[in-house]
């Protein structure tokens, strides 16, 4: 099992070389406002934190055909830790003790 964090900083810095400037990444208030009560990381921030810690560039490597599947259940938080659990070619990713997101790795394309 491995985990990571996203620090504010990090959202901060992923807006700007995103172009992603939703208030609902950045700021408290409309966090709080908002229909998850709080501040919010980027989903794709969080993804493209995942296949670095998974190392996805290995898994893939050595397939002609491949699929990711990527299933958000509940949005995630800054500064609080994020849980990788594998299990064959799925990865759990857990925050706060929930089931946040899930992204299974196939060998083929389903397309």
């Amino acid at each position: 099992m491995r985990h990571f964090k996203i620090l504010s900083s990090e959202g901060k810095f992923f807006s700007k070389l995103s172009g992603d400037d939703n208030q609902i990444h950045l700021d408290d208030l409309t966090g709080y406002n908002s229909i998850f009560g709080e501040k919010i990381c980027h989903g794709s921030l969080v993804i493209l934190k995942t296949f670095k810690i998974i190392n996805l560039k290995k898994i893939i490597n050595n397939s002609k055909r491949y699929s990711i599947n990527i299933i958000f259940f509940k949005h995630f938080i800054y500064d609080q830790k994020i849980k990788i659990i594998k299990k064959n070619y799925t990865y759990k990713l857990i925050q706060q003790n929930q089931l946040a997101a899930e992204l299974i790795i196939l060998n083929k394309n389903k397309l």
